[in-house]
C-alpha cells in the first residue's frame, strides 16, 4: 500500500489462480478434428453420399462431415498435403462453396465459417496450452494440487498420443436430429475413451502425491474444456 498524502493505492496479487471452466463467452471453440478424423468419425462421415443423397437430407448434413469429406477429396488431389498457404485456403473455401448442388443450403454456409478447423494439427498444441506447459514445469511435476496433477497427466497423454484429448462437445449445427444425435455419440465416446487413458496417469500421480483421487466429475470437466 502506497499513499501520498490524500491519494494511495493498494496492491493485490495472487501468484497463480487456475481455472478449468473459464467460461470464456467471447470466444467458442470448436474441438471437431475434421482434418484428422479417427476411424469411427470417418465411417460415420462416409455413410453420407453426396451425389445420391436426396435435397432434404442433402441441406441437413453436419458441416463437420461436409468439412471431413472436403479434407479427403483435396488431400487426394494434392499429394495428401492440406491447404499449406492463403492462396490454396482461398482456393479450399470456394471448392466447398462450388461443391454445394442447391441454391440455399445454410450446412454449407456454416461449414464456410468453420473452415479454418480444417487447418488445425492434432500434434500442434493450442497456444494456451503450450503456454502452461512451458512455463509452470515446476508446478507440473512438484506440486500435490489436483489442478496441476491433471496438467501433468495431460501433458502425458500429449506425449503419448501426439495429441491432447477430444473435448466430446460439438457445437450447435444445422443437422437432422437423427444427423446430429450420433455425431454427438461418437465424439462423446471418443472423449470417454480419452479420459480413460488420462484417467490411468492422474491416478498413478495422486497416488505418488499421496492424496484422494480426482473426482470423474473434476475430470470430466478438465477434458471438457482442455483447449
Amino acid at each position: 500500500m502506497r499513499q501520498y498524502g490524500m491519494i494511495g493505492y493498494l496492491r493485490v496479487s495472487k501468484p497463480i489462480n487456475c481455472i478449468i471452466e473459464p467460461k470464456i463467452a467471447q470466444v467458442k471453440f470448436r474441438d471437431l478434428r475434421v482434418a484428422q478424423p479417427w476411424p469411427e468419425l470417418k465411417a460415420f462421415a462416409d455413410t453420407f453420399d453426396m451425389d445420391a443423397i436426396e435435397e432434404i437430407k442433402y441441406i441437413h448434413v453436419p458441416y463437420a462431415v461436409i468439412l471431413i469429406k472436403a479434407c479427403d477429396k483435396w488431400r487426394a488431389e494434392h499429394n495428401g498435403e492440406m491447404p499449406a498457404n492463403f492462396a490454396q485456403k482461398q482456393e479450399f473455401k470456394a471448392a466447398i462453396k462450388a461443391s454445394c448442388k442447391f441454391v440455399v443450403a445454410e450446412n454449407f454456409d456454416e461449414a464456410m465459417n468453420a473452415v479454418f478447423d480444417c487447418y488445425k494439427k492434432n500434434e500442434v498444441l493450442p497456444d494456451s496450452v503450450a503456454n502452461i506447459f512451458n512455463t509452470f514445469s515446476d508446478q507440473m511435476s512438484s506440486s500435490k494440487e489436483p489442478f496441476w496433477l491433471m496438467v501433468r497427466a495431460l501433458k502425458q497423454f500429449f506425449d503419448d498420443e501426439g495429441r491432447l484429448p477430444v473435448q466430446g462437445v460439438i457445437p450447435d449445427m444445422i443437422s437432422l436430429p437423427e444427423y446430429y444425435l450420433n455425431l454427438q455419440k461418437i465424439y462423446l465416446a471418443k472423449s470417454d475413451a480419452d479420459t480413460t487413458i488420462l484417467r490411468t496417469h492422474v491416478d498413478k500421480y495422486t497416488t505418488e502425491a499421496g492424496i484422494d483421487k480426482i473426482t470423474p466429475e473434476e475430470l470430466t470437466m478438465f477434458v471438457r474444456n482442455n483447449l
